[in-house]
Order: structure tokens, then C-alpha cells, then sequence
């Protein structure tokens, strides 16, 4: 599918015709400009002259009922043989057409689904291989519903691609890729929705264990480092690095909206900017879930409900997440892990500094309504706003808070908390550090010293669950949330080192570990012995804090 952008005529098949003839011909591409725009064919010279017999262009793709020749037709018209040979085309020597799922296509050219293997099914997906694959894809809207494997990691070399799904045609199949690469994509459509390696993933749609390297990403709204528009689909395994840039709202760095989408597993390290509902992972999310994923990088957003990791979440749980990224935002709602949000955040951290103007959080920047309930969750950034500025957040509306801390310092002119700058309801077993955040005053917390905040029972005593939920070195460090320490992080200071080492070493070989314990901790596998493979784990880990 092709997009034509220009200030001149433009069409999706000829941007001016000076008197020419043009029989059986069609198009499917987006015409975008300032004048003299048309599906088919953007302006013909006054005065007749030219021949047009037989023309196509599909309104839907196009997005534009209006062209200077042709005939619009919908999608499933261009996919019908009928629409075609009524009206002369050649069938027999020229075409050829595999109605319901493809628009025609010239005998010579290879026939759909070609790949590099593969029929599209469950059991047999078609393999993606070359970027030729890649581009067979991105040009077979009839193909979007089908099954896909990436077999090798693939290097797209900066050439300026399409995306896969439109809101015309979504993609509703799956694609899985199987822990492989696909770097340097550049997708440049500056007036485009939708925008992203896939653009629109609808109903039943998949993509699984892929990693997009050095993407870069421009469009309007609902622009993703991966995925421009979630729509009830399911990404789960993935990762973008790169840029994502959107002129308008819903940005992200792996998904630009998302509407009962499911979001697990997936990370992504991005520049993403934007106007409004912009987030280090996901811009805009309603009634879904976001499960297990992090963030980092820089956002910045022009408008409000910038975040982290998620600019705007509406009814739509935030669990076992976190967000490292650099945050700013010139409006209103802005946070390190959510700008907004109406549900449940359990298990999250923010660690980056985050700007705003007013609603600004360490964590988030306006929890609203009854539902926007945060436990077991942290924040350690510097904040910045004018108005409700909290380190952990800025604003609290009927929401509740419970075992949750904050270290960063608020900065701001009005409603400035060492947790919370403004809320109307209490909170539970809250605490921030009065020496790191320069300030005693806050709303639903308790503050306490530095050396307070890093004794063990400064938060059990508060109910606090140091079993399943949070561990502490205590002298050296702040609780932290056992599912972010690393596998081969064994003993205090926190950090995988040679500490760490010794002490593994120290049980090498050790067996029947479910009757000892777990050896001490040292069976990272859990395979009831520590050898090779807890070994690997421990070197895996190596160096993280």
C-alpha cells in the first residue's frame, strides 16, 4: 500500500494527466496535499483528450471519495473479480485476482503468500525470511488475517516502509518473532493515524517475541514504535528501541493506543514525543492490560497526560511494572510511571525525573475516581510542576494508597507533598524521606529520616510484606520490590557482584536443594541442584543493580 504526499496534484496513480489515456488501471494508495487531490488520479488538463476506461481506486484505503478519473469502489469491491472484468479487464493473458482477499494483480508479478515458506495457518505459518518477505507483507491486505514467523533477524537498512494494518483493513492474524530482530525500519507519514511497523492490530491480532532495533516512527495520532493502534489485540514478548514522533495524541514507544488491548512482557527504550496522551511504552490505554512491563528512555509531550510508561489509563490495570525514563510534559497530568490513571497500579516503580505544570507524581501524575487504588509501589525521581506536585503523586481524587514510598523531591509552588501534593482521602502504611525530599509536609504519608526509611521495621511495622512482596537491605538501600532484584542478586548490598559470587561458589553442587531450602538461594532453576544452569542465570545477571 502506498502512501503519496505532496503540495502539487496528487493521485494514487498519476498526479496530473495531460491528455493521456489510461485503461484498466487501479489504486489503493493514500493521496495527501494541499489541492488537486484525488484517489485515482489528482487532475486531468481542461479540455478533454484523454481516455479513462475502466479505472479504479478503493475509497476505503484511499480515504478520499473525490478524483479527477476513475470510479471509487470499496474494499471488498477492489477484491471482487467481478468489478474488474465487467468492465473489460483481461483475466486470461493480464490478470489475475483471489477474490475476498487481494485486489488483482499481473500475471507476471509472484503470486500472493509466496514467502519463504508456509501456507498462513496455525501449523504452518508462512516464514518471513528476506525483507522481500517483509515487503510481500506490508503489500498483501488479503494476507493480514494469516499466521507469521520471523526466521531470521532481519535489517530493513533505513529503506521507508508501510505499515502492516490500517483501520481500513486491520491485521487480525498473528506474528510471531520467535526472539529475532527487525532493524532500522523507517516509517515516515507525517499526516497519517495509525502509524507503526503494524499500524492497526484489530480482533484476535498477535504479535509475540519481537524486537525492533533503531525504528524510526513519524505520524499524526496513534503512533507506536510497534503498534500505531491496539484494538483488542494481544502483544506479548516485545521490544522497541528508536524514535517515535507524533504530530497529534496517543504516542508511545511500543504501542500509541491501545483499546482493550493486552499489553505483557514487553519493554521498550525510545525518544518519544507527542502532543498529548504520550508514554515511554503505551500513549493512550482503556479497559485493558498492561502486565509486566518496563520502560525507559526520554518523553516529552506537548499537551497533557505524558508518562513514563503510560501517558493516559483509563480503566486499565498497571501490574509488576516500571518506567526509568527522563519525563516532561508542558501540560497538566504528567508522571514517571502513568501521567493518568483510574484503576488499580500494584508492584510499580518509577526511577526518572519528571516536569510538568500541575497533577505531577514521582509515580503518577492524577489518580481519579474510586478505582484508582496504588499499593506496594515506589518512586525515587526529582518532580518539577507549579501546582499538586507529590513525589509519588501529584494529585489523588477519591483514590486510595497503600504501602507505597516515595524519595524524590517535589519541587513546585502550590500543594507540593513529600508523597502526595493534594488529595482528599487518607492513605495506609505510606512513608517518604523528609532528608532526600527536602520537606516535611505531605498528605497520606508519614515521613521519616533517610535512616528510618532503610530499617526493616519502619515498614513492617506498618503491614508491610517483606514474604512475598518487598525486601530490604536494611543500612544501605530502600525496600525494594522482589520481582525487579535480579535472579543472581544472593546477598546484601543490593547488585549482582562478587559477593554474590562467593557465596554461590560456596554451594556448588549442593543437591536435593527442595529439602535444603533451595540451597540457601543458590538453586536459581529450582531443579533441586546448583550446577551449570544456576550458573548461567548468576552470569546472566552479572553486574545489574
Amino acid at each position: 500500500m502506498v502512501y503519496v504526499h505532496a503540495n502539487g496534484a496528487v493521485g494514487g496513480l498519476l498526479g496530473w494527466n495531460h491528455r493521456g489515456q489510461v485503461n484498466h488501471c487501479y489504486s489503493t494508495g493514500r493521496p495527501v496535499g494541499a489541492a488537486s487531490v484525488g484517489g485515482l488520479c489528482g487532475g486531468v488538463t481542461t479540455g478533454g483528450g484523454y481516455e479513462d476506461t475502466g479505472n479504479f481506486w478503493d475509497i476505503g484505503a484511499s480515504q478520499t471519495i473525490e478524483s479527477a478519473m476513475g470510479t471509487g469502489r470499496t474494499t471488498r469491491e477492489m477484491q471482487t473479480l467481478s468489478t474488474f472484468s465487467d468492465a473489460g479487464w483481461d483475466f486470461l493473458l493480464t490478470w489475475s485476482i483471489d477474490e475476498g482477499t487481494d485486489y488483482p494483480r499481473l500475471k507476471w508479478w509472484p503470486p500472493t503468500g509466496t514467502y519463504s515458506g508456509g501456507d498462513g495457518t496455525e501449523d504452518d505459518p508462512y516464514r518471513i525470511g528476506t525483507t522481500a518477505d517483509l515487503q510481500e507483507l506490508i503489500g498483501t491486505p488479503g494476507d493480514w488475517d494469516k499466521r507469521f514467523v520471523l526466521t531470521s533477524n532481519l535489517d530493513a537498512a533505513g529503506e521507508l516502509l508501510a505499515p502492516v494494518g490500517d483501520n481500513t483493513v486491520p491485521f487480525t492474524g498473528a506474528f510471531n518473532g520467535a526472539g529475532r530482530t527487525i532493524s532500522n525500519i523507517v516509517i515516515n507519514r507525517p499526516g497519517d493515524d495509525c502509524v507503526g511497523p503494524f499500524g492497526y492490530v484489530g480482533l484476535g491480532g498477535r504479535i509475540e517475541n519481537l524486537t525492533v532495533v533503531n525504528v524510526y516512527v513519524r505520524g499524526r495520532g496513534d503512533i507506536g514504535g510497534l503498534v500505531g493502534f491496539n484494538d483488542i489485540g494481544r502483544i506479548t514478548g516485545c521490544r522497541a528501541t528508536g524514535t517515535v514522533v507524533g504530530t497529534g495524541w496517543r504516542v508511545g514507544g511500543l504501542v500509541g493506543g491501545s483499546y482493550r488491548g493486552t499489553t505483557e512482557y514487553c519493554y521498550a527504550e525510545c525518544s518519544v514525543t507527542g502532543s498529548g496522551q504520550v508514554g515511554g511504552l503505551i500513549g493512550h490505554c482503556d479497559d485493558g492490560q498492561t502486565v509486566a512491563c518496563d520502560a525507559a528512555g526520554k518523553v516529552a509531550g506537548t499537551g497533557h497526560y505524558v508518562g513514563g510508561l503510560v501517558g493516559y489509563s483509563h480503566g486499565t490495570p498497571l501490574h509488576f511494572c516500571s518506567a526509568a525514563a527522563c519525563v516532561s510534559g508542558t501540560g497538566d497530568y504528567v508522571g514517571g510511571l502513568a501521567g493518568y490513571t483510574s484503576y488499580h497500579v500494584s508492584c510499580c516503580y518509577a526511577t526518572g525525573t519528571v516536569s510538568g505544570t500541575e497533577n505531577v507524581g514521582g509515580l503518577v501524575g492524577y489518580a481519579h475516581e474510586y478505582d484508582g487504588t496504588f499499593v506496594n509501589s515506589y518512586a525515587t525521581g526529582a518532580v518539577n510542576g507549579s501546582r499538586a506536585v507529590g513525589g509519588l503523586v501529584g494529585r489523588v481524587h477519591l483514590g486510595k494508597i497503600a504501602h507505597c514510598y516515595s524519595t524524590g523531591k517535589p519541587a513546585g509552588i502550590e500543594y507540593v507533598g513529600g508523597l502526595c501534593g493534594r488529595s482528599i482521602t487518607g492513605g495506609q502504611g505510606n512513608f517518604w524521606d523528609t532528608e532526600t525530599s527536602e520537606t516535611t509536609v505531605s498528605t497520606m504519608a508519614a515521613g521519616r529520616t533517610t535512616e528510618q526509611m532503610q530499617m526493616r521495621s519502619t515498614f513492617l511495622d506498618a503491614g508491610w510484606d517483606f514474604g512475598q512482596t518487598w525486601a530490604i537491605c536494611e543500612g544501605t538501600n530502600y525496600p525494594r520490590l522482589r520481582w525487579s532484584i535480579p535472579a543472581g542478586d544472593l546477598l546484601c548490598p543490593d547488585g549482582v557482584s562478587f559477593e554474590d559470587m562467593g557465596y554461590f561458589a560456596g554451594r556448588w553442587l549442593m543437591e536435593d536443594c527442595g529439602l535444603t531450602g533451595g540451597c540457601d538461594g543458590a538453586d536459581l532453576t529450582g531443579d533441586g541442584r546448583v550446577d551449570m544452569g544456576d550458573l548461567a542465570i548468576l552470569g546472566g545477571s552479572w553486574g545489574q543493580p
